[in-house]
């Protein structure tokens, strides 16, 4: 894809919108079965706690003709809540670009580190930005049990990580 996605930080008017890519980018991850997909998220968040969840994070989004492509969240102990990339734009440079801009608000905040339990999909992705693998956290839903890891990566001082 030649031109690049808008990146802003959330409203709530998004929040909803955000649900539902969230969803799809979950049943479209090829790393999971279909029951594993459905036992995630059977189906959109949206709603009052959906939004109440979302409106007490810093929440960037990534949009391509008004729709929303693109979001990852940080939470204020330094917690990277959620990351999700529509299909059409996987391995594009979307999620990098969404990285950044935590990044950058983490410094910002003077948060020395970043942790985020990661998807078997997103932790190759944490891994390209500098995260390493603190230990397995195998999740159980539903019958079903999704492996993810919990992350960290250390921040430093100094120069933004924005590009």
């Amino acid at each position: 894809m030649a031109a690049r996605p808008d990146l802003r930080e959330a409203t709530r008017t998004d929040h909803d919108a955000l649900g539902q890519l969230m969803y799809d980018a979950v049943q479209t991850a090829t790393a999971y079965t279909p029951a594993q997909r459905h036992a995630w998220l059977s189906r959109p968040h949206q709603g009052p706690d959906w939004s109440d969840r979302l409106s007490g994070q810093t929440v960037w989004i990534a949009e391509w003709a008004d729709q929303p492509v693109g979001m990852m969240s940080l939470e204020s102990s330094g917690n990277i809540d959620l990351a999700f990339i529509a299909v059409d734009w996987r391995k594009s440079g979307l999620f990098r670009a969404l990285y950044l801009r935590i990044e950058d608000t983490a410094r910002a905040n003077g948060y020395g580190r970043l942790q985020v339990e990661a998807s078997r999909m997103a932790e190759p992705a944490f891994k390209a930005m500098g995260f390493s693998i603190l230990k397995a956290d195998p999740v159980a839903r539903q019958g079903e049990i999704l492996h993810r890891v919990i992350m960290e990566k250390m921040l430093t001082q100094g120069e933004p990580a924005h590009e």
